[in-house]
């Protein structure tokens, strides 16, 4: 998962499509901002996955606190998220275990 920190580390704000799945996406805090999210029909709410985006953003030589998992064929996981981070102060808009779709407009679904 290199180029998607490399993605990651060459701002100090990262536009982030994730990808969940059961519960509903939480409205953003005042560290991030969801963009746009689409959710699935009522019907299927509570098991079909939900995109979200969210924009990071951090001070110079900060990180986003994003700890990262990725093995060849599948999508790059949120593996934890660093206390008092910015992706911590996001509200709960980046959790564990979210699936990274897009980092800065770059598709990173086939990034492992």
């Amino acid at each position: 998962h290199e180029e998607i920190v490399a993605l990651l580390t060459a701002k100090n704000e990262a536009d982030i499509e994730l990808e969940r799945e059961g519960a509903p996406v939480p409205a953003p805090a005042a560290a991030a901002t969801t963009v746009a999210s689409r959710a699935a029909p009522a019907a299927a709410a509570d098991t079909a996955p939900r995109e979200h985006k969210v924009r990071l953003e951090r001070s110079a030589g900060q990180s986003y606190g994003l700890r990262l998992a990725s093995a060849p064929g599948s999508y790059t996981r949120v593996l934890e998220i660093v206390p008092d981070s910015a992706a911590a102060k996001s509200g709960g808009a980046v959790q564990a275990n979210d699936l990274l779709v897009n980092v800065n407009g770059v598709d990173v679904r086939e990034k492992t």
